[in-house]
């Protein structure tokens, strides 16, 4: 296995679309620094439309045949794989009842246990994670281990209304009505130098500040270390903000991308100067991966118009890239844009690769004009390493 791939799989829409929102800090701990990851973007999401009420009030109602614990406890708490999509009002959620937490993992990883509560009485839930003690008195402090809840959006689409879980935030003391589900989400960090072997623990779960229910948790660390990856990982970022781009970039090196790629900020018409794109190659060396390159999404926008309304005389029959009739003007704008960013990159240590066009081939109007442009390239600027989209693929 490679450590690149670490998250590959494990990279969940609701982490991700997290970075959409301005998060408050996370606080320390007394027992040791808090993990990178957990510190990017805070534990609670800003007050945004799409976001609706932070408390749940979506009509519906479970109904679950409890033991005389969980009516005493005043929950349930159920199995809950991290792959499956868990809804708030899903009876398929209800697998087995969960009576231990169980993850294996390698050391410098992180990782994540979830499970779900189904409440049978208004509740004031609130989980915590203990210190996992492993073997000859090794141990895995509780400052690595992050939870959240799920934040659930009522969403519309084509005409009919749906409850989704968009994001993980911090979740404490907040009240869940009877008969709701709420699933909630333990991230894991295992520091690099933790010796392996079976560490044990418990994750509290409290109901109106009373400790309700103690459930093991058993985390496994095996006896060696992920390979580091020799490939270039990366995601699409198209943020418009560079100090948000920024967060966004350490998220993702976090989760094992081990190069950047950003959309610069092309003007309507085209342009692109000095002083806006620095703040952006400022930000990819800030966040320090273990590249030095970084895939600039230049595309099409130097070269050509965005259209809304597709242009069906040259069989474009939905909205995207029309490339303007070349001339020399518009070429020495386009290799001049390029020699730009390529000095500015080496001024940051940083290497370029440019993605020339974007989908050239699945547009068959597309292949000429990146034909034109990929040559043009070639010729006077040889020293920057191109890289083309074929319909959409790499």
């Amino acid at each position: 296995m490679m450590r690149g791939a670490r998250w590959s799989s494990r990279i969940v829409l609701m982490t991700c679309l997290v970075s959409a929102f301005q998060l408050t800090a996370p606080k320390g701990t007394d027992a040791g620094p808090v993990p990178e990851q957990f510190r990017v973007w805070g534990r609670k999401a800003a007050a945004h439309p799409y976001l609706g009420d932070a408390v749940f009030k979506a009509p519906l109602s479970l109904r679950q045949r409890a033991v005389d614990l969980e009516r005493s406890r005043g929950f349930m708490v159920f199995a809950c794989p991290v792959f499956r999509l868990v809804r708030p009002g899903a009876a398929s959620l209800l697998a087995p009842r969960v009576s231990v937490l169980r993850s294996r993992d390698c050391p410098g990883q992180y990782g994540q246990v979830t499970f779900a509560v189904l409440t049978l009485e208004d509740s004031e839930l609130s989980v915590t994670v203990t210190d996992l003690a492993g073997p000859a008195g090794a141990k895995i402090g509780s400052e690595n281990f992050d939870v959240r809840a799920v934040r659930y959006v009522n969403v519309t689409r084509q005409s009919k209304s749906e409850i989704i879980p968009l994001l993980l935030e911090a979740f404490d003391g907040d009240t869940v009505p009877a008969g709701r589900v709420q699933q909630f989400w333990i991230t894991y960090y295992i520091p690099p130098d933790t010796a392996p072997g079976v560490y044990r623990g418990h994750v509290h779960l409290r109901a109106g500040g009373s400790k309700r229910q103690a459930l093991p948790f058993r985390l496994t660390v095996y006896p060696f270390s992920l390979a580091e990856s020799d490939l270039n990982l990366y995601i699409y970022s198209e943020q418009r903000d560079p100090a948000r781009l920024l967060r966004e970039l350490v998220d993702q090196r976090c989760h094992g991308m081990t190069m950047g790629m950003i959309v610069p900020p092309v003007t309507r018409d085209g342009e692109l100067t000095r002083e806006a794109l620095s703040p952006y190659l400022d930000a990819c060396r800030e966040a320090a991966f273990p590249v030095s390159s970084i895939h600039i999404g230049l595309w099409n926008r130097i070269t050509s118009e965005w259209l809304n309304e597709p242009d069906r005389t040259i069989k474009m029959w939905g909205p995207w890239f029309r490339y303007y009739p070349f001339s020399k003007r518009l070429d020495r704008r386009y290799v001049n844009t390029v020699k730009m960013i390529h000095e500015e990159m080496r001024k940051r240590g940083l290497t370029l690769i440019l993605a020339v066009a974007d989908e050239a081939g699945s547009h068959p109007w597309t292949i000429k004009a990146t034909q034109h442009y990929n040559d043009l390239l070639k010729r006077k600027v040889p020293d920057v390493l191109r890289e083309l989209t074929v319909g959409g693929g790499w």
